[in-house]
């Protein structure tokens, strides 16, 4: 399986590995990234293989023209969420992914150049795929289950400063969600450990958690979340997961309401990509949720 789940999250889903695909060599195997250089047929083979293998389209129909489509977009390390519908729906793969090299590659492959910016989506419509890019950066999958509201969001250390977490969270609002009632599965980033940055990553997370006096993160508890960095003087690790979680928190959803994965990208290269680790050269995680019919 070339997928994980998360366990508090009811739609179907999953963050990408790197294993299950048909891509060769730096590409190998289950590359999901569109404009990485790969050859843009196993890249739809691959889109055809996740998205089976999550549900989200079925592989048992029998019918080859069957189609996958999904939200996805130009990612810039920002803050834009976008609330889609189908009209927004961009092909990955489809009929021209079963019939080998007689294909038209306009039947299936989609210009990246033509994607909107963003750093992430919402929807309360089903059948509306929503995915994010990541290989070390940090995938969100959200889901209000009792309001049928969900998103995906990319969370690098800059859009995670924007406050992207917010943005998300106000977007599905504004579609019926309770932030009581939202589910936040943060999936596998690079880790605490790994992720070195200057002291100007560090202070920017600390203006982000103290940006409302209401529920701003003291101190100590800021605290725990860098130190020093041994190898080179100013240079701190940092746990990016852990400011998302505690954002997520003042945002005023449950701790029962979120799950934070323990996978490192970085530490795991034989099941994951990872930017840092490859200094790039490589392909990207894909992290989905659809809604679907009830």
């Amino acid at each position: 399986m070339g997928y994980i789940i998360s366990e508090i999250i009811n739609s179907p889903h999953g963050f990408s590995l790197r294993t299950g695909g048909v891509s060769e060599g730096i590409f190998d195997s289950l590359n999901l990234g569109m404009h990485r250089g790969d050859d843009p047929y196993k890249v739809s083979e691959n889109w055809r293989i996740f998205l089976e293998e999550t549900g989200i389209i079925n592989g048992n129909s029998g019918d080859n023209s069957q189609i996958g489509r999904i939200c996805c977009a130009r990612q810039v390390h920002g803050a834009k969420v976008l609330a889609v519908t189908r009209k927004d729906l961009v092909t990955v793969c489809g009929v021209a992914a079963a019939n080998g090299d007689n294909r038209n590659p306009d039947d299936d492959i989609f210009n990246y150049d033509s994607l909107p910016e963003a750093d992430g989506f919402v929807t309360a419509q089903e059948g509306v795929p929503l995915v994010v890019f990541t290989a070390d950066c940090t995938p969100v999958i959200l889901e209000d289950p009792k309001n049928r509201v969900i998103g995906c969001i990319h969370c690098g250390w800059r859009s995670t400063a924007a406050d992207i977490m917010k943005e998300a969270v106000s977007k599905m609002c504004e579609l019926g969600a309770e932030t009581e009632e939202i589910r936040a599965a943060i999936g596998p980033a690079i880790c605490f450990n790994c992720f070195e940055v200057g002291e100007e990553v560090v202070d920017a997370m600390r203006v982000l958690l103290s940006s409302d006096d209401a529920t701003k993160t003291g101190d100590a508890e800021f605290a725990t979340l860098f130190r020093k960095s041994e190898r080179e003087a100013g240079k701190f690790y940092l746990d990016l997961r852990g400011v998302i979680s505690m954002r997520f928190g003042q945002l005023g959803i449950s701790k029962d309401h979120i799950e934070i994965s323990e996978l490192c990208t970085m530490e795991t290269p034989d099941l994951f990509w990872s930017h840092r680790y490859t200094k790039g050269e490589r392909g990207s995680q894909a992290n989905v949720i659809c809604l679907q019919s009830k």
